[in-house]
C-alpha cells in the first residue's frame, strides 16, 4: 500500500511539473504575440487628425467616428445620432478650415461677452 501511495504522489509531481512548465513557457508566446498586433489606440486618432487638418470633409467625419469608436460611444448612441453627430462635426470643421483658419492657439477667449 505504501508503494502504491508514493508511486502515485511521484507520478502526480512530476505530471504536475510538467504541466505548470508547460503552461508557463505557453503563456509568455501568447503576450509576445499581443504585444505586437496592439497599436496604441490614440494613433489612429493622431493620424486622422492631421488627414483632418487640410479641410476635407471626409477625413473630418472619419476623424469624429474614430473618436466615438475608441471612446466606446458607438454602443450609447442610435445610428442615426453617430451619422448625425458625425457629418455636423465635419460640416463645421471643414467650414472653419475653409476659412483659412489653423487653430485657436493662444488666444484669448472672452467666454462671458
Amino acid at each position: 500500500m505504501k508503494k502504491r501511495f508514493l508511486f502515485f504522489l511521484s507520478l502526480s509531481l512530476v505530471a504536475s511539473f510538467a504541466i505548470g512548465l508547460f503552461w508557463l513557457t505557453k503563456e509568455d508566446s501568447v503576450k509576445a504575440q499581443d504585444n505586437q498586433q496592439q497599436p496604441h489606440p490614440l494613433a489612429e486618432i493622431n493620424q486622422k487628425a492631421k488627414d483632418a487638418r487640410t479641410g476635407n470633409q471626409t477625413a473630418s467625419v472619419n476623424l469624429v467616428g474614430e473618436m466615438i469608436r475608441v471612446a466606446a460611444f458607438e454602443n450609447e448612441l442610435p445610428g442615426f445620432t453617430e451619422t448625425s453627430i458625425k457629418e455636423r462635426v465635419g460640416r463645421a470643421e471643414s467650414r472653419y478650415r475653409g476659412y483659412g483658419r489653423t487653430s485657436a492657439g493662444n488666444m484669448a477667449i472672452n467666454v462671458w461677452s
